[in-house]
């Protein structure tokens, strides 16, 4: 799957990810996906538990 930025990565992620699920995030530094990593650990926005 290819998704076109961090943010699409990001949104199906948490569109997807249900509580106690595991994600390794592993990449090369250059696509910077530590970004979205740090953005897992926040809480999200979009869900209306948040």
């Amino acid at each position: 799957m290819r998704l076109r930025d961090r943010d699409a990565v990001l949104h199906l992620l948490r569109t997807t990810l249900r509580s106690g699920d595991v994600v390794l995030v592993k990449a090369s530094r250059d696509v910077q996906l530590q970004q979205v990593a740090q953005a897992l650990l926040q809480p999200n926005p979009e869900s209306a538990d948040a």
